[in-house]
């Protein structure tokens, strides 16, 4: 009797093994599983993992180089991707410890982005995947083709605006890029064997990558317009990203775009906000029409966009209107720049002589 039960419990677990086995191969049937790519774009497919043995992913397509990842539950690739044609096969054999981590991993395929938008799909095909066991495919409540969350290899994709001088900002866009500025370094080719390292102001998290703003260093001795690179160092990892093009345009005029107070008189110090600023600018008043200048006093140059001057005490209070302007010497030339004007304080005017 007591062998007849044990018989029968035996039959019952193969039977169960059988149904699990036929669910695994029903499964499976699911596969290839088709994907279309826009520039920018990716793919991904999960599939269980339940026991160590040989994972073989193979994706074929037409169309443009992809790069395929296979990653585990803990999100860890376990191939380097690069850029490849069609057909790609990658196979990894899972440990124990591999399926520890958990049983759901991630195939991707996706494109970098491109200059502009692509119009229609620039990879199209699909991707099939054996395990040693039960492969599922998750449900589908989210599209499969989402942005970009990982895997894209770091690059940067523009810089605007692509020719600039010394102090001047410029915003560089990339891919999968350190949010934290104080993980990179920008570097500027400013003129032959001269390399210079630019300042980040800010940084800014994109729906395609991160974008930073950066200032442009100068140095005073180039006189030549220079067609350069730059290019962004990683310091976690001390590598490089690819080089954009860049032109760096020496001794621009110095150009006062505000000034603070409002109204001016002489003796009163005057900051004036801008660009192109530089140690040893010459600041000069003049009443509009005339030709007479007045050196302005006391000169400070705070940074690269803002300087500030005393009116000199000699300077006419007859005009309602004080113009100015900065003549700097750069290079060995002076640059002039424009002219800009503001008001006299009312308090401080006298009457014009009859």
């Amino acid at each position: 009797m007591t062998t007849g039960i044990r018989f029968a419990h035996s039959v019952l677990v193969l039977c169960v093994l059988i149904g699990i086995l036929a669910a695994s191969a029903s499964a499976a049937t699911t596969w290839p599983q088709p994907f279309s790519l826009y520039a920018g774009r990716n793919a991904e497919f999960k599939f269980e993992v339940l026991k160590p043995g040989l994972i073989t992913v193979k994706a074929v397509w037409q169309g443009s180089g992809l790069y395929v990842s296979l990653a585990d539950a803990s999100g860890k690739l376990v191939n380097t991707p690069t850029q490849q044609a069609s057909p790609v096969t990658l196979t990894y054999t899972a440990t124990a410890a591999d399926v520890q981590k958990g049983p759901v991993w991630t195939v991707a395929v996706y494109t970098l982005p491109a200059a502009a938008p692509s119009q229609k799909p620039v990879a199209e095909g699909d991707v099939t995947v054996t395990v040693p066991v039960a492969l599922v495919i998750p449900n589908l409540d989210r599209p499969i083709v989402d942005k970009p969350k990982f895997l894209l290899p770091t690059s940067l994709t523009s810089v605007t605006p692509a020719s600039a001088s010394g102090y001047d900002t410029v915003v560089i866009k990339g891919v999968s890029l350190p949010l934290d500025k104080n993980a990179v370094r920008v570097w500027f080719t400013l003129s032959t064997n001269v390399t210079e390292m630019g300042t980040i102001l800010s940084t800014a998290q994109l729906p395609d990558g991160v974008s930073y703003s950066v200032r442009v260093p100068d140095k005073d001795w180039l006189t030549k317009t220079f067609k350069g690179s730059l290019y962004v160092r990683l310091l976690n990892s001390n590598t490089d990203t690819n080089n954009l093009p860049f032109e760096f345009v020496p001794c621009p005029p110095a150009v006062i775009t505000g000034v603070s107070p409002t109204s001016g008189a002489p003796g009163r110090r005057m900051t004036f906000a801008g660009t192109h600023f530089r140690n040893g600018d010459l600041v000069r008043f003049l009443v509009p029409g005339q030709t007479t200048e007045y050196a302005g006093q006391s000169v400070t140059l705070d940074n690269g966009i803002q300087e500030s001057a005393v009116i000199p005490v000699d300077y006419p209070t007859t005009t309602k209107t004080i113009e100015v302007y900065i003549r700097s010497q750069c290079r060995g030339t002076w640059v002039y720049g424009p002219h800009y004007r503001f008001i006299m304080d009312p308090a401080a005017m006298t009457s014009r002589p009859k």
